[in-house]
């Protein structure tokens, strides 16, 4: 989900969410902007729905979608080392007959 397809909100919400968005797209230029978009809008959302003062949701919102961010980029990051260790495995153990990778 992007932010301009979520829920109806104020002009202005929808311009301080663009921008947090904007912001944290070129903080984590290897995510795609659909992937920071909807971690803005998740954690927004998440947020409002709990929230008893609304007056810091702006910028909990932007902190709290910058460690998610870090988060799934992390991931990335351990998946991508998984595979490279997994090829070098292969690479090293001697051909085996039947195996199948």
């Amino acid at each position: 989900m992007t932010i301009a397809d979520a829920r109806p909100t104020t002009r202005l919400l929808n311009d301080e969410l663009t921008s947090i968005a904007t912001m944290l797209a070129s903080r984590f230029p290897d995510l795609t902007r659909a992937t920071v978009e909807n971690a803005v809008r998740t954690t927004y959302d998440r947020l409002d729905t709990t929230a008893r003062v609304r007056g810091h949701l702006i910028p909990l919102t932007s902190n709290r979608a910058r460690v998610e961010l870090d988060r799934l980029l992390a991931e990335h990051g351990i998946d991508d080392d998984l595979e490279s260790v997994s090829a070098e495995i292969r690479r090293a153990l001697p051909p085996m007959a039947g195996r199948s990778w």
